[in-house]
């Protein structure tokens, strides 16, 4: 203020603008929030949440439809699967090219002194002979809770391969093995075999009971088939097992799995 005397207050309040009261229909109520943009309005439709609806329903659709066809291509593929199976039966094991003996006394006598020039002694756990020149033994440990001793023969030279738990295997001596019985229950095994061999083991251990079997004879066959014996020291078979392969291409007869725990017959030492 300069120190102008304005005067009393009515006589000031003629100088400010006069400003009529609108209307209650005149008045212009608030739109805006506080970024400056419109606020929706009572029983009108905000066109930003219903393009936004607009595109959620879009969305929900089409994730629908890929869900669909997901579950529709899942469904093709399993159908086109060839049940049973689905894969291609395993390739063909490669033939025998002659028979030999799977051991002979000599070859026998030759492995004994071997594993007494390497170990000291004749005492195995277990004998596993592929043929003359084919083997391995397993040797007891020299003490209690070492491993087994697995050694390799070549027909001339015997080489320790690899240690082994020796589990509920009891020790026995090579001499109680007759070559000739081996000989004789793999050409039994042989005999019961009616498609193409591939080749044959056998594998000697000492049974736990007293009528238990020495001698496992296994012959594989070419379309993975087999026949598998079980015989005492003196090649009385006590049980047979014959696995026929479900991939049979010579209309042989498929006998599946077949054991006879009760055939006792004699495997003649030849």
């Amino acid at each position: 203020m300069s120190g102008e005397d304005l005067g009393p207050i009515s006589a000031r309040s003629e100088r400010w603008p006069r400003y009529l009261r609108p209307g209650r229909d005149e008045v212009l109520e608030e739109h805006l929030d506080g970024d400056g943009l419109s606020l929706p309005v009572e029983g009108e439709i905000d066109p930003v949440a219903e393009e936004a609806v607009r595109r959620g329903q879009e969305r929900r659709t089409r994730n629908k439809w890929i869900r669909l066809g997901v579950f529709v291509a899942a469904v093709s593929v399993w159908g086109a699967v060839d049940r049973p199976g689905g894969e291609d039966a395993p390739g063909l094991l490669p033939s025998e090219q002659r028979y030999e003996p799977i051991a002979t006394p000599q070859g026998l006598a030759d492995l004994r002194a071997a594993l007494t020039d390497a170990t000291g002694a004749t005492r195995v756990l277990m004998l596993r002979t592929y043929g003359v020149d084919e083997a391995q033994v397993t040797v007891p440990p020299a003490e209690p809770g070492d491993l087994a001793e697995v050694w390799r023969w070549d027909g001339e030279v015997l080489e320790k391969w690899m240690g082994e738990t020796v589990r509920d295997r009891l020790a026995f001596d090579l001499t109680q093995v007759d070559a000739g019985v081996l000989v004789a229950v793999d050409e039994e095994a042989r005999r019961r075999s009616d498609g193409r061999i591939s080749d044959s083991r056998i594998t000697v251990t000492r049974p736990a009971d007293a009528g238990g079997s020495w001698l496992q004879a296994h012959v594989d066959e070419v379309d993975r088939g087999g026949v598998t014996l079980w015989s005492d020291l003196d090649g009385s078979v006590e049980s047979e097992l014959v696995n026929e392969s479900s991939a049979d291409s010579n209309g042989r007869e498929q006998r599946g799995g077949r054991s006879h725990p009760h055939d006792s017959t004699r495997a003649d030492a030849r």
